[in-house]
């Protein structure tokens, strides 16, 4: 338990830290480039570490979609019913 504890805070303090950065290239950058690509990968890590999902998640594109982004922001603040809900959406994708 604790060390799910500390991966979910890992995956908190991931976010919190980048989320802004992380959803403005997500949400303007092209699908096709590097930053898109980095901005994905680091952000589903910490999705990963925020859920306790493997650490080899992948998600598709279509998961960052602004419902998400917005539990996103909401769950990089520590938000318990955004971080319940993000779990069931990636259970989802």
């Amino acid at each position: 338990m604790a060390i799910n504890n500390q991966r979910m805070n890992k995956g908190i303090k991931s976010l919190n830290d980048n989320f802004k950065d992380w959803k403005k290239t997500l949400t303007s950058a092209s699908k096709d480039s590097m930053d898109y690509a980095e901005a994905m990968v680091n952000c589903t890590e910490a999705i990963a570490d925020l859920v306790g999902a493997s650490k080899d998640l992948e998600l598709p594109d279509e998961f960052f979609n602004s419902k998400n982004l917005e539990l996103l922001e909401k769950a990089a603040n520590g938000d318990v019913k955004a971080i319940n809900q993000l779990g069931a959406a990636v259970a989802e994708a």
